[in-house]
């Protein structure tokens, strides 16, 4: 896998995500009734909704391993979300090197986003499902077969490549989800709670998986979980969310001696 290749920091500045409220009419059902008292109950609003990330501003060299940590609602998935162009700022910039985002299509930002739940086509073999990404790009077979069996060497799943998504355990399917994003060869991989479905001893197994990874392509790595230990085993720096904003910033070798202070 390519490493030498230059990849961008990224600048996030002043970034804010509002999402408008819950439209309830006449003859609303009782769900979007529901959701909008929920919304009007939480703890950040203005007269056009709900804020889920609060002037956020960051610096993170290409390269890095950062750990996004927080609890349930905290905006940290938004975040991530905002930095893939899958969700556009309300306000606010995005910069990948000197290159201004917003706006940008997703399939523009080189980013690759691997979520909790595994998103794998059923009907397709772990080889299709891994090659899926590269099919829109026409690339030649023998391209395409050298890349899939690259990320799947990497990801020690190599014997995997004939079966069924069905067949396989939720560590292996997880897998399976990281090498569809490796052979993007993204700049940015951006994982949202990844292993929480899995059982302790897996998540372990696979986050040691994550580092050697990491360490092997030299990409840009953000990780959101709600876990400090798992944050912190994985990471390089770890960014605390609370309430759609940005409490803390350390590195993870002081997140433990600075958490009283």
């Amino acid at each position: 896998m390519e490493q030498n290749r230059s990849r961008p920091d990224i600048e996030v500045k002043e970034l804010v995500k509002i999402y408008p409220f819950v439209k309830v009419g006449i003859f609303a059902r009782k769900k979007q009734k529901e959701i909008l008292e929920k919304q009007q109950a939480m703890p950040h609003l203005t007269n056009e909704g709900v804020i889920a990330v609060q002037h956020i501003n960051l610096s993170i060299p290409a390269g890095s391993f950062v750990s996004i940590l927080g609890p349930s609602g905290c905006g940290k998935t938004t975040l991530l979300r905002m930095l893939s162009g899958l969700e556009k700022p309300s306000a606010g910039e995005v910069w990948f090197g000197e290159r201004l985002m917003n706006g940008l299509p997703p399939e523009e930002w080189n980013a690759a986003m691997v979520f909790q739940t595994y998103n794998l086509y059923p009907h397709l073999t772990v080889f299709d499902n891994i090659a899926f990404p590269l099919r829109s790009l026409h690339m030649p077979r023998e391209e395409l077969e050298e890349t899939v069996l690259e990320a799947a060497g990497l990801l020690q799943m190599d014997h995997l490549l004939d079966r069924l998504p069905g067949d396989l355990s939720g560590g292996e399917q997880q897998r399976v989800a990281i090498g569809r994003a490796i052979v993007r060869k993204p700049d940015v991989f951006l994982l949202d709670e990844p292993f929480s479905n899995l059982d302790a001893p897996l998540r372990s197994s696979l986050g040691s998986a994550i580092k050697k990874l990491h360490a092997s392509l030299g990409a840009t790595f953000l990780y959101v979980t709600h876990d400090e230990r798992e944050a912190v085993s994985l990471g390089e720096r770890i960014l605390v969310m609370e309430e759609g904003t940005l409490v803390r910033d350390v590195p993870a070798s002081q997140y433990f001696s600075t958490e009283a202070q």
